[in-house]
């Protein structure tokens, strides 16, 4: 409490403008979880073993640890820093995934 009643500031506030962001980011994030769904299975081997589906199992953790909670706390209207860094590390961790299941796919000509 300061000098004249009021609570005293506890550091920095998200504004409330972060919120749309926040939701926008895992909404896209989600998009690009449900297409490569779509793109591994147009791209599997059609007489294969389905081992290709493999690739999407790190691409779920991903989206279960940093994307789901962020979109959750964008809902919540809560803790909107906290979920733009997880929003950040899931884009980090599914461009670095990413990119390798398209070399995967591009070596195998597919």
């Amino acid at each position: 409490m300061t000098a004249s009643g009021h609570p005293a500031a506890s550091g920095w506030r998200a504004p409330r403008a972060l919120r749309p962001t926040v939701l926008a980011v895992a909404a896209v994030q989600t998009a690009f979880w449900i297409y490569t769904w779509y793109y591994i299975i147009g791209h599997a081997n059609p007489k294969g073993d389905g081992m290709e589906l493999i690739a999407v199992v790190p691409l779920t953790f991903i989206f279960l640890i940093f994307v789901l909670p962020a979109f959750f706390m964008g809902l919540a209207g809560r803790a909107f820093r906290t979920a733009l860094i997880l929003l950040l590390v899931g884009f980090a961790a599914n461009f670095f995934l990413w990119t390798e299941i398209l070399s995967e796919f591009a070596a195998h000509g597919r």
